[in-house]
């Protein structure tokens, strides 16, 4: 039997050797026999056919690669974290959201964490959004932030976050328990945000302190409450203001106050 079988391997494996090397002849070769695939030259899409014009693979064109970042923990000055780049600010959310309700940071330097995310008219940057980095925003209603988080008058631009499925949308979700969870002096530039039912660049929602903040951010929610600053504030919200790039697909709206307003000491939330 095992005389027998012999040849027959033989012979198959002498054919797949052959198969495999007919693969790699351009269209043509052998009297217009070929077995290779091959990319159309006159085709821009990149698509793939083989030699019966059948195609093979999809147009990979339209392939982007979104940017990310890879969380990366800040040097710290006693209790406060230092953030001076993206790695750190989604390590620092990255640790809120994993439950460290309390913890405190402040920013070293204006933070960027995409580009163009708006327009010049302000709108949405959609022909590159797909390659944004997104947030996650730090806080929900069963684990708020409870600690400090100060700007000392730097922004973060660049924000994107589209997600209609969370309910509390901003660079914070929830802020504040009890008597914890203040945010300062922190300014939210060429963002994005897009939500559930609570969204506001600053916070989703507020339950003790956003103090000297301001947005320029471009607010959304096709069925919840949006707010410049914050769209459910129950607690103290002073010295802040937006500047109204508009808002649109959202049940309530927001009354938008100029830098002159924030330097009187107005309020808009």
């Amino acid at each position: 039997m095992t005389k027998k079988l012999k040849k027959p391997i033989a012979f198959l494996t002498v054919f797949a050797m052959l198969l495999s090397v007919l693969m790699y002849f351009p269209e043509g070769t052998f009297g217009g026999f070929g077995l290779g695939v091959r990319a159309s030259a006159a085709d821009d899409s990149n698509s793939v056919y083989n030699d019966f014009g059948d195609e093979v693979s999809a147009d990979i064109s339209q392939c982007v690669d979104r940017n990310t970042y890879t969380p990366e923990e800040p040097p710290k000055d006693g209790s406060w974290y230092l953030i001076s780049k993206p790695e750190h600010l989604y390590w620092f959310a990255q640790q809120v959201n994993g439950g460290t309700q309390y913890m405190c940071a402040r920013l070293e330097k204006d933070i960027i964490v995409n580009t163009n995310v708006l327009k010049a008219d302000g709108t949405l940057n959609t022909a590159e959004a797909d390659t944004f980095a997104e947030w996650k925003p730090m806080g929900t209603a069963e684990k708020p932030f409870t600690g400090l988080f100060y700007g000392y008058g730097h922004h973060i631009s660049g924000l994107y976050f589209n997600d209609d499925s969370v309910e509390y949308g901003g660079l914070f979700g929830v802020i504040g328990e009890d008597t914890y969870g203040r945010i300062y002096d922190v300014g939210i530039v060429d963002s994005y945000f897009n939500g559930g039912a609570y969204v506001g660049a600053i916070a989703g929602q507020n339950n003790f302190e956003i103090v000297a903040c301001f947005s320029t951010a471009v607010v959304e929610s096709a069925s919840g409450t949006i707010g410049g600053l914050c769209a459910d504030n129950n607690y103290t919200l002073t010295r802040s203001y937006y500047l109204d790039r508009g808002f649109v697909n959202a049940v309530d709206s927001a009354k938008a106050l100029g830098a002159d307003s924030f330097k009187n000491g107005e309020l808009a939330y």
